[in-house]
């Protein structure tokens, strides 16, 4: 089965949909996402290309681990 990860979609419904999505984040540099996506609202609304533009992320680069893990990137 095809691995798509939506970039419309929050930061939230990504982590609950796709079971190695906080690793990949994690492995960015991005280890409180995993502690947060549960407790913070905001995760709930935020997409991930808006999450990255506020921590000042490279975009980019989140794709790239995102389709070197398998991953067909939509926005």
């Amino acid at each position: 089965m095809e691995k798509v990860l939506d970039l419309r979609k929050s930061v939230y419904e990504l982590a609950h949909q796709h079971d190695d999505f906080l690793n990949i984040m994690s492995a960015l540099g991005f280890e409180a996402m995993v502690e947060c996506v549960d407790t913070n609202p905001k995760t709930k609304e935020i997409t991930l290309p808006q999450a990255m533009e506020f921590h000042q992320f490279d975009l980019c680069k989140v794709i790239a681990a995102f389709e070197q893990a398998g991953y067909t990137v939509t926005k």
